[in-house]
């Protein structure tokens, strides 16, 4: 089994621009690795390092542990997946699979055993004798993955393939692609912008910004604890909430002032504040670590909440959930409720914070605490 690793991987162009900086990481064997970020965060850049198709500036790139920094994409043994399926408009979708094959002549019963296993993997067996143009979106990208896999590659590139798709169509596919990856059992290396893509099918997720790494981890340790407000705020569907904080002692206790509030700070809430030595700080609070208060008497101070007025502005129902929008002070909220409650827009009530599940960052650097 084949594993790629990058050693301070560098891209820029004309010696000015710099596309990735320092990039560093080990892929290994059977890996569903995402590659996730904003536009123009370096991302498909990357994974084109990776194929072949863009030099590596300053770095070094190994595959299976052999140096292929400068080695030409058809000698490293890698199939990539485009974003706009990239198939031959005149060629039947048997004849996209088969034409890398041809051109490496593989021999003809190798090329049909190859070509009967993918078919089978994708369902393309009804389809193989149509031409793109007379395949839907979902069967072009099929044909498309097809292609790759009749290669037998030690890795897949896969460079936003669900973009073309409808909401619809990704979210099958997403599955798909990850009972693919079951099967093959072989590297996969996916770029998206969709981090709800990265969610769903990584077995981990490098988040990047401005051509750097921002943070790499599983699913969970990206979202139960980014490191940064970068990642804080990228990570999650809605967000994290952020709002600026003060930090007070009072005798023996620290109280965190936010939103015009007293915050009463205990337990590894208190730990942390203590150990930053910070007067200041950015409270990071994820919108299903929010509830509102069901009547004006509700007091849940002992069991680790901290109530605040909240004025509600939008209400948004998503049927077996809502996200309220409001606001805490001069701070917008959003609020993710997991089941249906009486509220309405224009109306003053009261979060429950859960003050065991809130993040602090520092307010220059933007770092976890």
């Amino acid at each position: 089994m084949a594993t790629i690793e990058l050693k301070q991987v560098n891209k820029s162009y004309d010696n000015q621009v710099s596309a990735v900086e320092d990039f560093s990481l080990t892929i290994g064997e059977k890996e569903f690795l995402v590659l996730v970020g904003p536009s123009g965060c370096g991302k498909s850049t990357t994974l084109r390092m990776i194929a072949g198709l863009e030099t590596i500036t300053r770095g070094d790139l190994y595959i299976d542990g052999e140096a292929v920094t400068h080695r030409p994409a058809k000698e490293r043994d890698i199939a990539m997946v485009f974003q706009n399926y990239a198939l031959y408009p005149h060629m039947s979708a048997y004849e996209n699979m088969v034409f890398g094959l041809k051109m490496k002549k593989v021999p003809r019963e190798e090329i049909q055993r190859r070509v009967k296993e993918a078919a089978v993997i994708l369902d393309l067996d009804d389809l193989l004798q149509r031409k793109p143009k007379e395949l839907s979106g979902g069967q072009r990208q099929r044909v498309a993955l097809g292609r790759a896999i009749v290669r037998e590659p030690k890795a897949f590139l896969m460079d936003e393939p669900l973009s073309n798709l409808d909401a619809k169509l990704r979210v099958q596919m997403r599955t798909e692609l990850s009972k693919l990856h079951q099967r093959l059992q072989t590297i996969f290396v996916y770029v998206t912008h969709d981090q709800v893509e990265a969610m769903t099918m990584a077995d981990r997720i490098v988040i990047m910004k401005d051509g750097r790494i921002q943070q790499i981890g599983t699913p969970a340790e990206v979202y139960e604890t980014p490191a940064n407000v970068f990642v804080g705020g990228f990570i999650g569907s809605p967000p994290m909430n952020f709002m600026k904080g003060q930090v007070v002692r009072e005798g023996d206790a620290l109280q965190l002032i936010c939103a015009g509030e007293k915050w009463q700070a205990a337990g590894s809430t208190a730990t942390r504040l203590a150990e930053s030595g910070l007067q200041q700080v950015m409270v990071g609070i994820r919108p299903e670590n929010m509830q509102l208060a069901e009547t004006a008497a509700d007091n849940v101070t002992d069991s680790g909440h901290q109530r605040l007025p909240f004025q509600v502005e939008v209400v948004e129902y998503l049927g077996a959930n809502m996200l309220v929008h409001g606001t805490v002070g001069d701070h917008r909220l959003v609020v993710s409720l997991n089941h249906r409650q009486g509220v309405k827009a224009g109306e003053c009530r009261h979060l429950l914070v859960n003050m065991n599940q809130i993040h602090f960052f520092h307010p220059e650097t933007e770092l976890r605490l």
